[in-house]
Parts: structure tokens; sequence; C-alpha cells
């Protein structure tokens, strides 16, 4: 597979974000609500369709 080009990233699903952290504990129930607040502020961009997200 080739490199993406600079600024362009693959779509998350929540799965996928939460399977990056190490953290333990009850946060991945509120990860929905970490994920919008993440939209709210501009650092994580739906995919339109609902299959995912991208890191801004």
């Amino acid at each position: 597979m080739g490199r993406q080009k600079q600024g362009h990233r693959a779509p998350l699903t929540e799965d996928a974000i939460a399977a990056r952290f190490q953290g333990r504990g009850p946060w991945k129930k509120r990860l929905p609500q970490i994920i919008d607040t993440l939209i709210a502020v501009g650092r994580v961009r739906p995919v339109e369709g609902g299959k995912g997200y991208v890191l801004q």
C-alpha cells in the first residue's frame, strides 16, 4: 500500500479510536461523549455516511 497524501487521513471507527489508547477504566463508556466534544472543538470531523471520524 502506498503512502497517503499528507493531510489526508483514513477514517477511524469508535473501536479503532478506543484501541489507540492504553487507559483502563470506565472512560470507554463515555467515548461517544468524548468524540462529540472533540467534534465541537474542531479536533475531529465525522465522515459522511457515519462510517467513522477523521482526526484533525
